[in-house]
């Protein structure tokens, strides 16, 4: 990954912060606990416009999510699919679907927030509403929420 990919994916994750956070379900006290700073920091992060993350910044982001991703079967699919679409590999998304996807996974986090226990509901929900809107999503992550191996 070259420096300007760094930074473009850099200053997409910095945008799409507060929003990734909320459809995870956790509030800015959670989030900066897993990340090891303040609900303040994470505040900073999130609506302070002039402040740029760093490298250490977003990586500490990333693995924080990637680790919930992963540790979470089908509860980290909303949260795998928003950042593919919207820090990753925004390009493979048209406005349409990125809108869409923007949409349905913030109608659920309101739910989520309410009731953690519903998660493994609402990315059922979250899947179903993406396929009936004709979304097309990346082959190894249509096979991930397909439950099959995208390997041969």
């Amino acid at each position: 990954m070259g420096d300007s990919t760094d930074v473009e994916k850099m200053e997409r994750l910095k945008q799409n912060l507060q929003f990734l956070r909320i459809c995870t379900g956790w509030t800015a006290s959670e989030f900066g606990f897993r990340l090891g700073v303040s609900r303040q920091t994470i505040h900073t992060f999130e609506r302070n416009q002039k402040y740029m993350l760093t490298k250490m910044n977003y990586l500490a982001i990333r693995k924080v999510f990637d680790d919930e991703v992963k540790g979470s079967g089908q509860d980290g699919e909303i949260l795998e699919i928003l950042l593919d679409c919207l820090v990753d590999r925004p390009e493979q998304y048209s406005k349409s679907e990125t809108d869409e996807i923007r949409l349905n996974s913030g109608l659920l986090a309101a739910s989520m927030m309410k009731d953690p226990s519903k998660r493994g509901r609402a990315a059922k929900l979250f899947k179903s509403s993406l396929l009936m809107s004709g979304i097309e999503i990346g082959d190894a992550l249509g096979s991930f929420l397909s439950g099959q191996s995208a390997e041969p």
